[in-house]
């Protein structure tokens, strides 16, 4: 039985392809009852005679095969997926045309193409329960497999080490691990401090934000006097704040593990620290 929203393993998770894994056993199950009703109509008719089978039905069948066979390579269902080539690679030559938009099927065809089917789905159904999969909301995958870039392609530009932290923030949010989803957001922002310490000329070790915005914030309280003026002490004062909260209020308490972060609290760091960061690659990279 498959449990949405449990998971074993989030780096084995694997996107099926197209989402049709499932549509397609479906589709097959679909397929043996229509050819099992044919095979009753051909059996009342003739019983060596042969019928016409729908084209479209035989090239659903063909495509709900394929998408069986790619998923099970992916998964890892080996009798599936040797059951599905071995089906796709049988299926054209089991019958022949029969007409406007028909496949001709004698009952041995018939009888022989339903028995491949029945085993394909067996073997689907049997082998599926050893896996767990996960079942995303709607609105998730938009951060699991994002169409854009999740901060913006400024930030990408401006930092793109930060891209791979912003991208795993994603997948965590997507699975509801929260308190994963602010690690990788506090990892993201690091290059966005270096740069902000680079442009005010302070020189200290990476891994202390305290002892680099203590820096930072003394240097900018100098930026005014050598006649930068007011709006860029203005403009490093609200960036240097904005870094000054995020240590305070979640990244201490984040990279000590004194807290468990929840749906609310994640996207309000995420998003706090998305405008951090588009605001800054307006002015700094690295």
């Amino acid at each position: 039985m498959m449990h949405p929203q449990r998971v074993v393993s989030l780096w084995d998770m694997i996107k099926i392809a197209d989402g049709n894994l499932f549509a397609a056993n479906s589709c097959l199950g679909s397929c043996i009852k229509y050819l099992e009703l044919s095979r009753t109509e051909l059996r009342k008719v003739e019983s060596q005679g042969r019928i016409g089978i729908d084209f479209a039905q035989f090239d659903a069948m063909i495509t709900a095969a394929k998408t069986i066979k790619d998923s099970a390579s992916e998964l890892g269902l080996t009798v599936c997926g040797k059951a599905a080539k071995a089906f796709g690679d049988n299926i054209p030559n089991i019958g022949s045309p029969a007409g406007p938009n028909k496949v001709g099927l004698s009952i041995e065809a018939l009888n022989t193409l339903i028995e491949d089917l029945k085993y394909l789905v067996k073997t689907f159904n049997d082998e599926i329960t050893s896996r767990l999969l996960f079942v995303m909301q709607p609105n998730a995958e938009l951060f699991y497999t994002p169409s854009d870039s999740l901060f913006g392609s400024e930030v990408d530009a401006a930092f793109p080490s930060a891209v791979r932290e912003i991208s795993e923030a994603g997948k965590c949010r997507a699975l509801g691990r929260w308190t994963a989803c602010v690690m990788h957001i506090m990892r993201a922002l690091e290059p966005a401090i270096h740069a902000l310490q680079v442009s005010v000329s302070v020189d200290f070790p990476k891994d202390q934000w305290h002892q680099i915005l203590d820096q930072i914030e003394a240097k900018i309280r100098d930026i005014k006097k050598h006649s930068h003026g007011q709006i860029e002490e203005q403009w490093h004062s609200e960036a240097a704040s904005h870094f000054r909260f995020i240590k305070d209020a979640w990244r201490n308490y984040a990279a000590h593990g004194k807290v468990l972060y929840d749906e609310e609290s994640a996207s309000e760091i995420w998003n706090s620290s998305r405008a951090l960061m588009r605001q800054l690659s307006t002015r700094l990279s690295e």
